[in-house]
């Protein structure tokens, strides 16, 4: 399972919307700029399942079973990608012109798309590909001086 630790930014009703906390290493990073792993992250609010004594400014770990993001990734490029390469191949082969060929090219990947669209509606996949959270993280200890 991979895991990240969350801010909560937001809790509304059942659901905690929560931005990634950005790690140490980003702060060297020289790509950091422009990644968006550190910088908007206020644009990348995430909704999650509540804990019941979650709130605002809250640090919660949440996770993703490692093979729904593979197989998220598989269906949002590898349907859409198979759908066209395979209309444009059967199409090119039959009628020999490159402008029918690019025409099913087209129509193979928003049919691809469709696919991957509607495959990704269906409650189990949406339940498998949510993150769940795990726990709350305990604030640190104060040490005394």
């Amino acid at each position: 399972m991979v895991e990240r630790i969350l801010h909560v930014v937001k809790v509304d009703g059942g659901i905690a919307w929560a931005v990634p906390e950005s790690g140490g290493a980003c702060a060297a990073c020289v790509s950091a700029a422009r990644c968006g792993a550190s910088g908007a992250a206020s644009a990348q609010a995430i909704p999650t399942q509540s804990l019941p004594s979650a709130s605002v400014g809250d640090r919660i770990v949440v996770g993703l079973e490692s093979g729904a993001l593979t197989e998220a990734a598989l269906t949002a490029y590898a349907i859409p990608m198979t759908t066209m390469l395979v209309c444009a191949g059967a199409v090119g082969a039959w009628s020999h012109s490159d402008g029918l060929a690019a025409v099913a090219a087209a129509a193979g990947l928003a049919l691809g798309m469709l696919i991957a669209r509607l495959r990704g509606l269906r409650p189990s996949v949406r339940a498998r590909f949510a993150p769940r959270v795990l726990r709350q993280v305990e604030p640190a200890a104060r040490c005394a001086p």
